[in-house]
């Protein structure tokens, strides 16, 4: 797999509709594959900020990575994205639990076949981290979206798809795994605490103990030039989405800066 060609890159919903228009478009210029957009924050509305992104742009797939479903139900998704993405086979649809503590797997089938019948254009991702999502994903979804994974733990996580797969008859579904980017001379020192502060989330909190906690997760920089260098090892096994740390997330101008600096 050619890691130029399959690139993609992510950012927060926080920036808004406007600029996640507007980043989409310079992320198509600059030859990425995919862009994504990630749903944390107060007041983020994913769904207009895909709404524009998929109007700014020709070619680039768009992506929502992910809905949590305890506070975005199917139900309540369907007929806005019915609106803007019914028939449109760039968008992907991003599912997982959140916050959930019971029922994460029939939630999550439950939801693909809600939105599959409202927006059968789309493509439906699934991401998780266990043996169970990462079955069920196999079995039923279009695009298996990994995050925060060691090269050993990906290698493990592609063999859980492609045995998904293998066993519901299917083809195995694409990989894409967010990946973090950071530029800088703090670059690694930033990794470290954006990792760490993902475990005041249970789910991943236990995630980083299941691959023995490592201090950081990601590709840090000061130049491009050892970019390509650093993602060979994952793309060779799936489509890698960065993830770019800005220092101020809500700041239009990094953003750009860093889409343009991570560029394929």
């Amino acid at each position: 797999m050619n890691e130029r060609a399959e690139r993609g890159v992510g950012i927060e919903g926080i920036v808004g509709p406007d600029a996640a228009a507007e980043l989409a478009q310079v992320a198509e210029g600059c030859g990425y594959r995919s862009f994504w957009i990630n749903v944390l924050g107060a007041n983020v509305d994913p769904i207009a900020c895909l709404q524009r992104a998929v109007e700014n742009t020709r070619d680039i797939e768009i992506g929502i990575g992910l809905f949590p479903l305890d506070k975005f139900s199917a139900a309540e998704l369907a007929p806005r994205l019915q609106e803007i993405a019914a028939s449109n086979p760039r968008v992907i649809l991003g599912l997982a639990g959140g916050q959930m503590k019971q029922g994460v797997l029939q939630a999550t089938a439950d939801a693909i076949e809600v939105l599959r019948a409202a927006v059968p254009a789309c493509r439906i991702a699934t991401g998780g981290y266990g043996p169970k999502m990462l079955e069920l994903g196999a079995r039923l979804s279009d695009v298996i979206l990994g995050n925060w994974l060691t090269l050993e733990r990906l290698l493990w996580f592609v063999e859980l798809v492609e045995a998904g797969a293998h066993a519901a008859a299917r083809v195995t579904p694409p990989i894409y795994l967010y990946h973090r980017a950071a530029r800088g001379d703090d670059a690694v020192a930033r990794l470290r605490r954006e990792f760490a502060d993902y475990r005041r989330y249970p789910v991943h909190e236990k995630h980083q103990a299941s691959m023995g906690n490592p201090e950081w997760i990601g590709i840090a920089c000061n130049t491009s030039d050892n970019i390509d260098r650093q993602l060979a090892p994952y793309a060779t096994h799936c489509k890698v989405v960065l993830k770019p740390l800005p220092r101020d997330v809500a700041d239009f101008d990094e953003w750009c800066s860093l889409i343009r600096f991570f560029a394929p």
